[in-house]
């Protein structure tokens, strides 16, 4: 019998030991393979969409002067990528109060998400939500953080072409140093178009999609 409670013993020390890490672990995969799933379908979406609409560096994106009009946002969406992005069981406007000053939202089979955040005539503003928390009738939550709840991406036309990428400034510039530190700070700052999660988006993207051992913020 006492044999048995010794082992019995070990066992919860040892499952007591590994089950956090298998936890957090399991995380870390779901949120970068989300991450990866949302960011590989649009831009398959985009190069998709340029046989139908014309090469993206002539798309519309709005103007700078109604770049928060969720209206625009929805006619740009269903125009340029609806028809060519699986997996989405419910889109709709957000023009609450709560969620800025207008949106339109996506939701995922998988239970990822998408928002895009405003249209400046250059660039659209979209936030990838991997794992999204619906709380009532809105998709961003008070409490959300940049890095782990969240990532800003642009889909940015430039002179010859259009690409996706992470919401951070001189993003070829930054090392590996610099986008921890601003992706810590970036979860640090209340939820806004400044805390974007871009250089967190970086961080993992640079690791082959991967949350890598030293990402600075706990998941």
């Amino acid at each position: 019998m006492a044999e048995v409670l010794i082992t019995l013993g070990i066992i919860g020390v040892v499952a007591a030991l590994t089950i956090p890490n298998l936890i957090v672990s399991h995380r870390k995969n779901v949120l970068a393979t989300r991450l990866a799933k949302l960011y590989s379908s649009l831009n398959q979406a985009m190069v998709r969409a340029q046989s139908d609409n014309g090469e993206c560096q002539y798309w519309d994106f709005g103007d700078i002067n109604n770049h928060r009009d969720a209206n625009i946002m929805k006619l740009w969406w269903n125009k340029y990528f609806e028809n060519y992005i699986p997996n989405v069981v419910h889109s709709e406007i957000d023009a609450s109060e709560n969620s800025g000053n207008g949106g339109y939202k996506v939701y995922f089979k998988d239970g990822s998400a998408l928002r895009i955040e405003a249209l400046t005539g250059t660039y659209a503003r979209i936030i990838l939500y991997p794992n999204a928390k619906i709380t009532g009738k809105f998709l961003i939550d008070i409490n959300d953080k940049a890095g782990k709840d969240y990532f800003m991406f642009l889909v940015e036309r430039r002179n010859t072409n259009c690409v996706i990428r992470p919401a951070v400034s001189n993003i070829d510039l930054m090392t590996e140093d610099d986008l921890k530190e601003k992706c810590l700070q970036d979860y640090n700052t209340f939820i806004s178009t400044n805390s974007s999660g871009g250089a967190c988006a970086e961080l993992i993207m640079r690791n082959g999609w991967k949350i890598p051992n030293d990402y600075p913020i706990k998941l």
